[in-house]
């Protein structure tokens, strides 16, 4: 114990190796001359195969904490009528405020990169994306709050 304590960091780890290291000692005991060095060895090399295993969890792990998984509690028919409710308003804005949005969002494009695009002065771009985006939040709760009262009743 005193030796695998040497090399492991808790007591348990050491009585486990110290058990791996017997039972493969114990196993091959009769092919070698001097058995205590063997034992030892035996102890070393159960820690050292523990080592190795805990490693390769470490990086397991670390490679499943690392990956991202869609967890969607959101069912695809509410997510339909989402889509269908924010192009349904998108649709009622007018067209040159829903253009200035479109770019922006599902563009990227920056207020700079909009104006030359549509030939219009960045300071225009951004006016058009704030009134766009302030119409476009009144008719969402405009059809929110529609759909809330619709919906009680039922």
């Amino acid at each position: 114990m005193l030796y695998a304590r040497h090399w492991v960091p808790s007591v348990t780890e050491a009585e486990d190796a110290v058990h791996d290291g017997f039972v493969a000692f114990w196993k091959t005991r009769r092919r070698v001359a001097d058995p205590l060095p063997y034992l030892f060895s035996c102890v070393r090399n159960a820690i050292r195969k523990s080592h190795r295993s805990r490693s390769r969890r470490q990086v397991r792990e670390t490679v499943c904490a690392s990956q991202t998984y869609d967890v969607s509690f959101e069912c695809a028919v509410e997510h339909a009528e989402r889509v269908q409710t924010v192009e349904s308003a998108l649709n009622r804005l007018n067209r040159d405020q829903r253009e200035t949005i479109v770019l922006k969002i599902w563009g990227g494009l920056t207020l700079s990169q909009i104006g030359a695009c549509i030939g219009i002065s960045p300071n225009t771009a951004a006016s058009r994306y704030r009134y766009g985006l302030k119409a476009l939040r009144k008719l969402l709760e405009t059809e929110n709050a529609r759909r809330s009262h619709g919906s009680s009743g039922t």
